[in-house]
């Protein structure tokens, strides 16, 4: 949005929206599934397979550490029984307003005219009134640089997989910062 007027006032408005970031997958420390690959994605236990013990860990406080981020985690407690989507951690998207103001001094020099503009410019207007807006979210670093949220430890005596969280994760623990 740009307007004018005949003082030599020029005001400009330009909205900039995109998602900031890159999109993640929720991944597992370790190769459960012995393809050589440590970057399986995870699966999401449901409370009542974590209840009765079908879905280990090897604390109860990393169970509980767990167990508290996917019920904090709008994605996560949607999924639970079922295999996190590749790619499926979107970063938020980014509104920003940038604002311009250029005037017009018109210089007379004998028989020649000049003009001189001086400009004035704010980049993320938005963030003069909260630090929060117009700023790109990445993955907060204590998730990991790749989201794994979750470690496959080694299998139990019968036969059951166990697994560890990252002392980071906790209930509160935000996916972006």
């Amino acid at each position: 949005l740009t307007a004018h007027d005949k003082s030599g006032n020029h005001y400009s408005f330009i909205y900039e929206a995109w998602r900031g970031g890159a999109n993640y997958s929720y991944m597992m420390v370790n190769d459960i599934n012995s393809d050589g690959y440590n970057y399986d994605a995870i699966y999401v236990p449901t409370d009542g397979e974590v209840a009765n013990n079908e879905f280990r860990f090897v604390s109860e406080d990393d169970k509980t550490r767990f167990m508290d981020y996917v019920h904090a985690n709008d994605y996560l407690k949607n999924r639970q029984g079922k295999y996190a989507e590749s790619y499926s951690v979107y970063s938020p998207w980014v509104h920003r307003i940038d604002f311009s103001y250029k005037h017009d001094f018109v210089l007379n020099a004998g028989n020649n005219q000049h003009k001189l503009q001086l400009s004035f410019d704010i980049k993320n207007v938005m963030n003069f009134f909260n630090s929060s807006w117009g700023v790109a979210k990445y993955l907060n670093p204590e998730i990991g640089s790749e989201a794994r949220i979750l470690k496959y430890e080694s299998v139990d005596a019968d036969g059951v997989a166990t697994f560890s969280t990252p002392t980071s994760i906790k209930g509160d623990t935000q996916t972006f910062t």
